[in-house]
């Protein structure tokens, strides 16, 4: 599905829980958007850096209409 059906499909979903898209690694894909991306003041502190690369994804992209998670 492209991203267009995704968007038409998104406008006319009826279901009780319709498709959502979740892409942790969005940032290594358009880095426009990874640049675009800010951690909350509230979450500043990364516990998770003593991991080296065996951190978690710690930030993701999800998008979907109402109702979709």
């Amino acid at each position: 599905m492209t991203l267009t059906d995704y968007f038409v499909y998104s406008d006319q979903a009826q279901e009780e829980r319709p498709l959502y898209l979740f892409d942790p690694k969005f940032a290594n894909k358009v880095p426009q958007l990874g640049q675009d991306y800010e951690v909350p003041v509230y979450f500043n502190e990364d516990l998770f850096s003593v991991l080296g690369d065996e951190r978690p994804d710690y930030r993701w992209i999800i998008i979907g209409p109402a109702g979709s998670g």
